[in-house]
């Protein structure tokens, strides 16, 4: 879709769309035999990536043949302000949540989000029933609860 109504392109499948990330499986799993070949450990979530080293050299030296295959072979453009290398004592952030040596905990900006969609739903001044709250609240909690 455009602003002036739809487009037909021959390729891509659009940002956000319930496709993509099915595409980005099929289409990474290069990406991820040629990286297991190599003797890297990755965590893959369609295009969200985690490799993960033991030093911080190897972490770079990783960084850098990962951008290479995606870039060249690939030929995949790799996010810069995305791609970081990350310590686990720091913690690192994937998919909502923060990685740490010793836990795993949800990254507080999800926590904040949570909590101001229920606030939004329970509003004391809000011209809903109660029935309608439980029903708008429901698919909130429980949406949240088995994301994380």
């Amino acid at each position: 879709m455009t602003g002036t109504g739809w487009e037909a392109t021959e390729v891509g499948s659009p940002q956000g769309g319930v496709i993509s990330p099915l595409v980005a499986n099929v289409y990474l799993n290069e990406f991820d035999q040629f990286m297991m070949k190599r003797g890297y450990r990755i965590v893959r979530y369609a295009d969200d990536i985690l490799i993960l080293c033991r030093s911080k050299t190897a972490a770079y030296n990783a960084r850098n043949v990962a951008e290479h295959y995606l870039e060249n072979d690939l030929k995949l453009t790799v996010n810069a302000e995305k791609t970081h290398v990350a310590h686990a004592v720091g913690g690192v952030k994937f998919l909502g949540v923060i990685i740490r040596s010793v836990r795993t905990s949800i990254q507080p900006k999800k926590i904040v989000a949570f909590k101001e969609k229920v606030k939004r739903i329970t509003r004391r001044n809000s011209p809903v029933n109660l029935e309608k709250v439980i029903a708008d609240l429901n698919p909130v909690i429980r949406g949240f609860g088995n994301y994380f």
